[in-house]
């Protein structure tokens, strides 16, 4: 069995995001889409991408605050900006799929 074959049979992708963590970089589902697009997911994303980049420009600011960039607050920032980046391809996917489908 391979690495692939066991962990789409234990549905356990840990060992997965291990492997992205050892090369700085981050996994995540995309959404399954909808048969139709319509405005209501498509603003529902839209807000998410919105709320995200907030919290990361927050946090930024936070840790800039003092003139001083800590390790502990760049580790903050990254997270922040992997949480917008995932809602952003999530927002991307869907009008990509809605493109498809038109």
């Amino acid at each position: 069995m391979t690495a692939i074959q066991i962990m789409q049979h234990t549905k356990d992708l840990a060992p997965l995001d291990k492997i992205e963590a050892v090369f700085g970089r981050v996994a995540f589902r995309l959404p399954k889409a909808s048969n139709t697009c319509s405005g209501v997911p498509l603003m529902k994303l839209v807000s998410q991408v919105t709320r995200e980049f907030g919290e990361a420009v927050e946090t930024v600011a936070d840790a800039l605050e003092d003139d001083r960039f800590t390790k502990a607050e760049a580790a903050s920032c990254l997270k922040e900006t992997q949480d917008l980046i995932k809602v952003a391809v999530q927002l991307e996917g869907y009008l990509a799929h809605c493109l498809e489908e038109r």
